[in-house]
């Protein structure tokens, strides 16, 4: 019988969109449940995934006590009845009330912080904190997209080895590829985002003002749907006479592939994905100097970063990169796809949630390994090598299951033990290249190995 996982999310497109290489390479192995807010565009994809889905609605930016309260009362619920061997959250309530409802059930609960959210730094603050760090203290893991993200939720009480920071949500290199750059003329950007102030749309229409006179056969294409209540920043996007506004798209290659540059004027971000997309393009990226941004691109050589806020420097990044012969664009968006595959593979984002559910379900069950192995072997795009890392002596009966695999052939796999409680830690930060940077390798060194 398959171990059952739950993630707690609000939004079933965006598990498509991001999540989709993780719920295909777990479902070998697992039985999924989703629970989201119903979306009737969805369900077919996820039937065909093989992925009951379960309707939970999620006021997303509302801040009322009340409804809040019943989203944790119904999390409750769902998880007396589903029963899970894991919970996964994503997003903001989620990952809060999730999170607070598997700790009570103590039901082990992976939580992914993409993001903070704007009700961190405002008025409701100090209770947000408060709400998170309930939430959030007895996760047995936290992946978290940037370093400041990590460092805020360390101050507010979550352990740093519990921690562990992703790439973002990665990217998909055989999906983004890249296109022959663009001709000279004219000269063309591109911004995907939603429409809304805190994606930084007031300085982008004041730039693409300043930028009529400056660059006058410069054209801005924007992709992206408006948020709420923002009506009247929509009207002055359109009022640009060098925008094109194409609203939301499905599919958002065609216009990568008719830029120079993507341009992103948010004011923060948890690891911008649009970057990464355009990174995995082979487009350069002019991007504000804002965690979740910085860490995309490689000042000078992939892109170039402008103060947030300041549409000025807006100006004057795109002027520069402008001034820049094509050719040299050009090879910035070469460099920027060497920067993605080596930095910000999705397989390596699909993998560590794999790895992780492993350690907090199948702990010393043989049986489970055998099936998770034989998951990845079946999986498209097999990883270099499978590290499996055990805590103190290998029971023989996984021993057995090590044997088989290792002598099968199919996948390069090394066993690595440890006396202490390091081997999470281990696996975690090897498969995503962090050793040297967050473990002192004397702290890791193992009893034993066999390769």
């Amino acid at each position: 019988m398959k171990r059952k996982i739950l993630i707690l999310t609000n939004n079933a497109r965006m598990m498509l969109v991001f999540r989709r290489e993780m719920l295909a390479a777990l479902r070998p192995t697992y039985d999924i449940v989703l629970a989201c807010p119903k979306d009737p565009s969805a369900e077919k994809d996820f039937t065909d995934l093989g992925i009951r889905t379960l309707n939970v609605p999620v006021d997303r930016r509302g801040m009322n006590p009340v409804k809040d309260a019943l989203l944790f009362v119904r999390y409750l619920r769902l998880l007396r009845e589903e029963r899970p061997d894991a919970v996964i959250t994503f997003t903001i309530k989620p990952n809060i009330y999730g999170a607070l409802a598997a700790s009570l059930l103590h039901i082990p609960c992976i939580a992914t912080v993409e993001g903070l959210g704007s009700a961190w730094s405002g008025r409701a603050a100090p209770f947000v904190r408060r709400l998170y760090a309930a939430g959030l203290k007895k996760a047995r893991l936290v992946f978290v997209l940037n370093g400041e993200i990590f460092s805020e939720l360390k101050g507010v009480g979550i352990d740093p080895s519990v921690m562990k920071t992703l790439p973002g949500m990665g990217v998909n290199l055989t999906y983004f590829t890249p296109t022959p750059y663009p001709s000279d003329n004219p000269p063309s950007l591109l911004t995907i985002g939603r429409v809304m102030r805190e994606k930084g749309f007031p300085e982008l229409i004041r730039a693409a003002h300043v930028l009529k006179k400056e660059l006058p056969n410069l054209v801005w294409h924007v992709v992206g749907a408006p948020e709420e209540r923002e009506a009247a920043l929509l009207l002055q996007l359109k009022e640009c006479s060098n925008v094109v506004y194409h609203g939301p798209a499905k599919d958002v290659r065609p216009y990568y592939a008719l830029c120079h540059a993507t341009t992103t004027t948010t004011y923060h971000e948890g690891m911008s994905t649009v970057c990464l997309e355009a990174a995995a393009s082979a487009r350069p990226i002019l991007g504000t100097r804002v965690p979740g941004v910085t860490e995309t691109f490689i000042e000078g050589k992939t892109g170039l970063g402008m103060d947030a806020g300041n549409s000025a420097d807006t100006v004057r990044v795109i002027k520069t990169f402008f001034a820049l012969s094509n050719q040299k664009r050009s090879e910035m968006g070469k460099a920027g796809r060497a920067f993605a595959e080596e930095h910000f593979d999705r397989n390596k984002v699909t993998w560590s949630y794999f790895s992780a559910l492993l350690s907090v379900s199948a702990k010393d069950d043989s049986t489970s390994l055998d099936e998770a192995l034989a998951s990845i072997a079946e999986s498209e795009s097999l990883p270099s090598e499978v590290i499996l890392v055990h805590d103190g002596t290998l029971p023989e009966a996984l021993e057995r299951i090590v044997a088989k695999w290792q002598g099968g052939g199919k996948l390069k796999l090394c066993l690595v033990g440890y006396a202490q409680n390091q081997g999470v830690a281990f696996a975690l930060a090897y498969w995503l290249g962090l050793l040297r940077e967050s473990f002192p390798h004397r702290q890791l060194q193992p009893d034993f190995q066999v390769g």
